[in-house]
């Protein structure tokens, strides 16, 4: 993750201390946790990033999240922010236990 995360600076294994890194990726983890995955659009947002809305399939439900992507160094475009709230919710309503 620390390679595909990051912003136009580089990516995040360069940007964020090790240790917050590795706590970021445990949340990605649960919160991005599904059976399938389909891509539905992209779009141009402020400043020359990109949105991508994918569904998240987990079991019988299906979430919508927008992950935006901004360009960084060497051509490379790397994920900057994602919306964690609807498909934390659909992995917990499929049955997988909230983590406090």
């Amino acid at each position: 993750m620390g390679v595909v995360w990051g912003t136009k600076v580089g990516p995040a294994r360069v940007t964020v201390p090790r240790e917050e890194l590795e706590k970021r990726e445990v949340i990605m983890t649960q919160c991005l946790a599904n059976d399938s995955a389909s891509f539905l659009d992209e779009s141009a947002v402020l400043d020359g990033d990109r949105q991508l809305r994918y569904v998240l399939h987990h079991g019988s439900l299906a979430r919508t999240t927008v992950f935006i992507a901004e360009s960084g160094p060497m051509d490379r475009w790397y994920v900057k922010e994602i919306e964690l709230r609807d498909v934390h919710s659909c992995t917990v309503e499929a049955g997988q236990p909230a983590r406090q």
